[in-house]
């Protein structure tokens, strides 16, 4: 479109116009954000998941030493 502006109907063929260096730029910058949000998403969720294991791992071992005690100890 650049190299032929006139040679065809560009709009009836429903071509949109070229981007300019500064749409580009834009575009870029927006995918960047994106990916950006999306990894540090994705980094919040492993954090998270890693919390809630851990916890459920504290938790496993209070229970299990819980049931270890003898029934003496268990009275208050």
């Amino acid at each position: 479109m650049a190299e032929y502006p006139d040679k065809y109907d560009y709009k009836k063929a429903n071509i949109p116009s070229p981007l300019t260096a500064e749409q580009e730029a834009e575009n870029v910058a927006k995918l960047l954000d994106k990916k950006k949000a999306k990894r540090l998403a994705q980094q919040a969720k492993l954090k998270k998941k890693h919390q809630e294991e851990k916890e459920r791992k504290i938790e496993e071992a209070e229970k299990k030493r819980f049931l270890e005690l003898s029934d003496r100890e268990k009275e208050p």
